[in-house]
């Protein structure tokens, strides 16, 4: 997995909240005992997932290839817009493509192979 992309699942608990750590090293050395990974932060709370770098000693050129939202989600309003917007690093506003499935209380963020984990500081719905 040291250069496949990522695909991000974000389960939401009953406030619409969630987060998790990505943990990243090397995989074939024992660099890690030197402080050579990276932990990557990732919450989503009021309609916004947040992106936040805990340590970064290790360099993560890996791109991310889909974000997967599950959860009761009460803000049913996400299921019916017609965009996501991106922040990335330059602070630039992107348009993403997603699908919703209201049924199945999914969001699915999709095409997004062409960023990097490193690249991505925030998504808002």
């Amino acid at each position: 997995m040291k250069n496949n992309s990522f695909s991000i699942i974000i389960t939401l608990n009953l406030e619409n909240k969630s987060d998790g750590i990505i943990y990243v090293e090397g995989e074939e050395s024992l660099e890690y005992q030197n402080n050579k990974y990276s932990i990557l932060k990732i919450c989503y709370e009021k309609s916004e997932i947040n992106f936040d770098w805990m340590l970064y000693n290790y360099h993560v050129n890996n791109n991310i290839e889909k974000i997967i939202i599950f959860g009761e989600n009460n803000e049913e309003y996400l299921y019916n817009k017609n965009e996501i917007d991106i922040i990335n690093i330059k602070n630039d506003k992107i348009n993403l493509e997603f699908m919703t499935d209201f049924d199945n209380k999914k969001i699915d963020i999709i095409r997004l192979n062409k960023y990097k984990l490193t690249d991505i500081q925030k998504i808002i719905f």
